[in-house]
């Protein structure tokens, strides 16, 4: 417990390291996949220090984040429908935390790190832990208690009740939110505890990182110690790339450098591919637009608007009741930015959006002022028969009516005696505004809009009558009611016949990579390489760049099937049908350094040294430059002020677009008034004339320095190359290689 006060005493930076390195290592392309051949294997997604993942778990796991996902999406008010990409986002992102948390937990085992049942509870009271935030039925909103434990308390002890009473009344969908909650619960509930144990791993980390008053003093003064100058640079990029020779042998000499970057701790595959999006073709938007021109037509003459949009092929279905903005903000944002130019009973006519890929009509069939919120109560009265429930709840109502003061007395027992909920609920929009809702639902939240607040009144839905009793309403908001005919430009299926052959065709004729390479950009098609992937990522980045299961049987023909050279069946994928992909295996690299002429290395490596040698061009050719006027009127000058740059913290010039360390070591040793250049950076030489020196107006804390720099050096093992945008956890990644990581997914 008190090494997580300790924790907290630090303040926000610890916890923002441990979020930043939370993120890096989960975002990190870290290329883990080793096979396994064991039967149990194959029903796990993976293991981490033989810490199993099976499938099971990790769908669970899948469903209740998804679910986390949606509501953190309502309530932003954004749409809770996910695409592909989202969910592969959320896959990647849970198999990532798994490792992660393994590679924690095994480390605090060696240690005698743990997390008691006392600091949970402690986090719960306190309401600040970031896993918190995922259970959002549970906060508050005050900054000063952001979570309600006592609303969570009372769910746990009583969620059997409202399971039990939430089936007696036939809600499915009540039934499945408290089931949700739950699960949404116990998930957090895994990660606050998982969030604790990783807070006193860091902050033991940190325990072993130090500074000293010396080297506190000397990096307080390069701090505090300014340069103002004016800078002029000659971007490399004023040598055209085809005039720089690069050799085999100035790449094999950049590749001993550069190696350990090219090591790959599991076998991975090189591969291309052709990726075909059908479209549809002109017959095809012919016969949509006219489609969309008929409802537009049938709307504007007044046609039964239920009518038209169920006969029509539309993506949305209709409401007959008015709904929030925000419904149709989730559907169709294009709609729900047109809702306000058009007067109740006009039709918008066919329009194209491109985003969608859809053309839209509507009519706006009623406008009106309705609550966002309404506090009611109900007793459903059931019966054999319509006749007999019809009857008892005359019954019911009469009664109520006739026990003036005494009905909410009454009221608590009947919905006891019939075994319903006894208390009045708040209903808000949010939780039952949905497009093509049923006519029991609409006939329902009709009525609720139309009773007056303290009034009763029987409603039949269906064989049963419900006696509802509207207690409040609050929040009154413009609400819509609109028919809506959204057509989707999809292709036919003689077009995406078409395309298949003529690919089909393509292939026929080209059987080899080198046939398929020369010839792919003559017939329209565009041969994409992706190199030295794992079975994971590979299976990842074709998830979200194209979707469908096709990819899956793609990346296991890739990984277990294929030879070098070999070429794939075609495969009819994407997420919605409307992609054909053919791929090439062209490399298998073995686990290990992967050499100096793999694509993927020789791009990089021949990038490296173009940057060398021109590098080497321009300080040969302006090295005779003395002075910062000579140096302005030089020929693709690049020039700028840097005010205040001090020791160690980078500087980036406008047009030149990369961060130099460099430049600001340079001008900090530099004395006021002196020219100094020309010196070579990272994108450009540059030359300086430095105008003022001048000290920042910060105090010496000896102990807040040391403390400081301590933090720097913990940072250090935690992001690599901070000044080149690249970010990885050096310490998770480096605790991995040990971690005896199999990673199975692209199986699954």
């Amino acid at each position: 417990m008190a090494a997580i006060q300790k924790i907290r005493s630090y303040g926000p930076w610890l916890i923002g390291i441990i979020g930043l390195a939370l993120f890096a290592f989960v975002a990190g392309d870290l290329f883990k996949w080793v096979e396994t051949n064991a039967n149990v294997g194959r029903m796990q997604v993976g293991s981490v220090y033989g810490d199993d993942l099976s499938i099971q778990d990790f769908q669970e796991d899948e469903q209740t984040f998804t679910e986390i996902v949606k509501m953190q999406r309502r309530l932003s008010g954004q749409g809770d429908n996910l695409t592909d990409a989202d969910q592969e986002g959320i896959r990647s992102y849970l198999w990532e935390q798994h490792k992660q948390n393994s590679i924690i937990r095994h480390e605090c085992d060696e240690f005698g790190l743990y997390v008691t049942d006392e600091e949970v509870q402690q986090a719960l009271r306190d309401g600040n832990a970031g896993s918190l935030r995922m259970v959002s039925m549970f906060l508050t909103g005050n900054a000063q208690a952001p979570f309600n434990l006592q609303l969570l308390q009372d769910f746990l002890k009583n969620k059997e009740k409202y399971l039990q009473q939430a089936a007696q009344q036939g809600g499915s969908e009540q039934v499945e939110m408290i089931q949700n909650i739950e699960q949404v619960w116990k998930f957090t509930e895994k990660q606050l505890r998982q969030e604790l144990l990783t807070q006193k791993y860091y902050y033991f980390l940190m325990q072993s990182f130090a500074s000293n008053p010396t080297l506190a003093k000397f990096e307080f003064e390069n701090q505090i110690n300014l340069t103002d100058a004016l800078v002029a640079a000659i971007p490399y990029s004023t040598i055209a790339d085809k005039d720089v020779q690069v050799t085999d042998a100035d790449l094999q000499k950049a590749y001993e450098q550069y190696k350990e970057r090219f090591f790959i701790p599991v076998d991975t595959r090189d591969v291309k591919m052709i990726d075909v999006t059908v479209t549809a073709s002109a017959a095809d938007r012919k016969a949509i637009t006219d489609e969309a021109n008929a409802a537009y037509q049938q709307l504007s003459e007044g046609n039964d608007p239920a009518s038209v949009v169920s006969r029509s092929s539309s993506r949305m279905q209709y409401t007959a009741l008015p709904l929030s903005r925000d419904v149709f903000q989730s559907a169709a944002a294009d709609v729900a930015a047109r809702l306000d130019s058009v007067g109740v009973g006009g039709t918008i006519a066919p329009y194209v959006d491109a985003q969608s890929n859809t053309i839209t009509t509507f009519r706006l069939v009623a406008k009106e002022q309705l609550p966002d919120s309404i506090l009611y109560r109900g007793i459903i009265a059931q019966g054999s028969d319509a006749d007999e429930s019809a009857k008892r709840a005359d019954s019911i109502f009469n009664a109520l009516q006739a026990a003036g003061a005494g009905a909410d007395s009454l009221y608590r027992a009947l919905a006891t005696k019939y075994g319903q909920r006894a208390d009045s609920i708040w209903l808000t929009s949010e939780q039952f505004e949905t497009l093509g809702m049923s006519d029991d639902n609409v006939t329902l939240f009709s009525s609720l809009y139309d009773i007056a607040a303290g009034e009763r009144r029987i409603v039949k839905l269906g064989e049963a009558n419900l006696v509802v009793e509207v207690l409040d309403k609050r929040a009154p908001v413009e609400k819509y009611q609109v028919a809506v005919v959204r057509l989707a430009l999809d292709f036919s299926k003689e077009t995406y016949s078409n395309e298949k052959n003529r690919l089909n065709r393509f292939l026929s004729q080209n059987q080899t990579v080198e046939a398929i390479e020369k010839n792919a950009g003559k017939n329209g098609y565009v041969v994409t390489p992706i190199y030295a992937a794992d079975g994971s990522n590979l299976l990842t980045n074709l998830r979200q760049r194209i979707g469908g299961s096709a990819v899956k049987e793609f990346v296991t023909w890739a990984y277990d099937n294929a030879e070098p050279g070999q070429i794939s069946p075609l495969y009819e994928a994407g997420a919605h049908g409307d992609h054909l992909l053919v791929g090439m295996l062209t490399a298998v690299n073995e686990k290990g350094y992967l050499p100096w002429n793999s694509p993927a290395v020789k791009e990089f490596l021949t990038g490296v040294v173009r940057q060398q040698k021109k590098s080497e061009q321009l300080m040969a050719k302006f090295k005779g430059v003395k002075s910062f006027e000579a140096a302005q009127a030089l020929a693709g000058v690049v020039t700028d002020s840097v005010n205040g740059s001090a020791f160690g913290q980078p500087v980036m010039l406008q047009g030149v677009g990369t961060q130099e360390l460099l430049l600001s070591a340079v001008l900090a040793k530099a004395a006021k008034g002196k020219f100094v250049g020309p010196f070579a950076g990272v994108g450009a030489i540059y030359f300086a004339q430095v105008t003022d020196k001048r000290k920042g107006e910060e105090q010496y804390d000896e102990k807040q320095m040391m403390q400081q720099l301590a933090q720097q050096d913990m940072q250090s093992i935690i992001m690599s190359n901070p000044f080149s945008g690249q970010v990885s956890h050096l310490l998770l990644s480096a605790l991995e290689q040990k971690a005896d990581v199999v990673d199975n997914r692209y199986k699954f």
